[in-house]
């Protein structure tokens, strides 16, 4: 079924059920329906806030009527307490503007869902989703357009899937001892002068954070300074 430009639903075999529909939604893609439709069917699309599929988005509608776990505003707004500390700029060499403000929102919630996810992953999707509800929400207040929020929110999206490869691919060797791997993949997040610095910090926080319990984490201690 075509739901008007840029909305089709997807065929499901026989015997799916309602929980089983799929939404997709293109975004601007090269896609055709037929191939984002064969693309869900098939499972062939990478896990991420927006389900990216050959440019397209896809949500199951029983995500969106089923009672779901909502992520404490608070654990967020120390997220982005813990992203505009003034001695962690002047620590680590770090400008203080808007894509470097960024950058360390996305690092912080990337340290949280990488601790907390194991364990509670649906509370960090409700987190991910409210970083992403609200970036957005700010977008729009500075008056960016309809037409450019999508291209912003893709970039939301890199800098957060980037932190967490980040943090999977060089935090135990940070702990081991050696830091350039950690260095290197904080430097295409956040520029600091003092890269060294930083990534001792992230390991700092890191540490403080397998050391607390899950509900201490999400009371929302673990990440100040």
């Amino acid at each position: 079924f075509n739901f008007g430009p840029r909305h089709a639903v997807a065929d499901l075999p026989k015997g799916a059920g309602l929980g089983d529909i799929a939404v997709v939604i293109n975004t601007g893609g090269t896609a055709s329906y037929r191939e984002a439709a064969e693309c869900y069917c098939k499972g062939n699309f990478r896990e991420s806030r927006h389900g990216l599929c050959y440019g397209t988005v896809h949500m199951k509608l029983k995500h969106l009527f089923a009672r779901r776990p909502t992520a404490p505003r608070s654990l967020y707004g120390a997220i982005v307490a813990a992203a505009r500390q003034p001695e962690l700029y002047a620590a680590c060499g770090i400008a203080d503007n808007s894509e470097q403000r960024l950058g360390l929102i996305a690092l912080f919630l990337g340290l949280l869902v990488y601790r907390l996810k194991p364990t509670h992953g649906r509370e960090m999707q409700a987190l991910v989703e409210l970083y992403a509800a609200d970036i957005e929400g700010n977008l729009r207040e500075m008056g960016v357009s309809d037409v450019a929020i999508p291209r912003h929110m893709r970039e939301v999206e890199a800098r957060y899937v980037r932190s967490l490869l980040t943090l999977k691919n060089s935090l135990a060797q940070g702990i081991a001892g050696e830091i350039a791997p950690l260095r290197e993949g904080l430097s295409k997040l956040v520029q600091a002068d003092k890269p060294d610095e930083l990534a001792r910090l992230v390991l700092k926080t890191h540490l403080n954070l397998a050391a607390l319990p899950p509900e201490a984490i999400l009371a929302g201690e673990g990440l100040e300074q």
